[in-house]
């Protein structure tokens, strides 16, 4: 890398073009995204190499992909439009009202837990705020769908968005005291075989078990003496001592503080799947987030903090 290079020589268009390119590997696609031709950002990009005195791409006539130089250079360069559009941002902040409308989309049981307790205080913070609240557990496009913020629970896959993670997914196994007293307390994986077993089935199938083994995953197969497609009537099942449910955190979370659901076999570590499950605030990637939005979501950051 040149170490003499004149930061004025370093055009914030390219970084955002060069982002892009890497993040989509192609130049065609962030022409039509920019509405200006190949040529332009390629050219572009060139004369960010040229200041920098280094190849930041492998360019072929399939795809476009940072060389090693270009993945770290990659890293800088994020975080200086990050730090400039959060400071952009903030300016507008200090000269902006949050008003208009909102429009949130978010899966039907946290809604009911983890949303609407919040709702009457982030009006009465903003009260020019207009918000509208549509309930859906399968994915949506945002921008097909005209949609401001998005809350999902799950692995995060679609890299044209933006995502700020809230918490990670902890996953354990829960019944009512009654049950417990009636049936017995597990406390070892043979003790689940005499035990009624209630599963979520959302629209990829039910739900597995998966207990943490060392470094490796156990599926545990079980009978199952119930399913159910929604969250909360699987907490209900759980509630009413028709068996032991692996239910999430934040869907556990205020049944174990008034005491009607007890978790059980706590010392083995639970989940469904392989992969991480996060919850995320999801909204669309544009350049400059509008006041309002941002508003909303660092309402709900500052109260999730707290934990559930």
């Amino acid at each position: 890398m040149n170490s003499s290079i004149n930061l004025n020589q370093i055009n914030i268009k390219a970084l955002r073009y060069y982002v892009d390119v890497c993040h989509q590997k192609s130049f065609s696609v962030i022409a039509r995204k920019e509405n200006v031709s190949v040529s332009v950002i390629s050219r572009t990009i060139s004369q960010l190499e040229d200041v920098l005195g280094i190849s930041l791409l492998y360019r072929n006539t399939r795809s476009v992909l940072p060389t090693e130089a270009g993945v770290i250079f990659l890293q800088t360069a994020q975080k200086i439009l990050e730090m400039l559009d959060r400071s952009l941002q903030e300016l507008h902040n200090n000269t902006e009202e949050v008003q208009g409308l909102v429009r949130i989309n978010a899966p039907l049981s946290f809604t009911r837990h983890h949303i609407m307790p919040y709702l009457a205080e982030l009006k009465l913070k903003y009260p020019k705020l207009q918000l509208a609240l549509t309930q859906s557990d399968t994915y949506i496009d945002p921008h097909q769908q005209g949609t401001d913020l998005i809350f999902r629970i799950g692995s995060l896959t679609d890299s044209t968005l933006r995502a700020r993670i809230l918490s990670v997914v902890n996953y354990a196994l829960f019944s009512s005291p009654d049950y417990l007293r009636t049936h017995g307390t597990p406390v070892d994986l043979d003790d689940l075989k005499s035990h009624e077993r209630i599963l979520f089935k959302g629209h990829l199938g039910v739900e597995t078990w998966f207990v943490q083994q060392d470094d490796n995953l156990q599926r545990i197969d079980l009978p199952v003496s119930f399913t159910v497609n929604d969250g909360d009537s699987l907490l209900a099942a759980a509630e009413s001592s028709m068996g032991i449910a692996m239910l999430p955190d934040w869907l556990a979370c205020q049944s174990v503080k008034n005491g009607k659901l007890i978790p059980i076999m706590t010392d083995h570590k639970w989940c469904i799947r392989a992969k991480p499950i996060h919850i995320a605030m999801i909204y669309p990637n544009v350049q400059n987030l509008p006041c309002n939005v941002r508003a909303v979501m660092d309402y709900f950051i500052e109260k999730y903090q707290i934990g559930w």
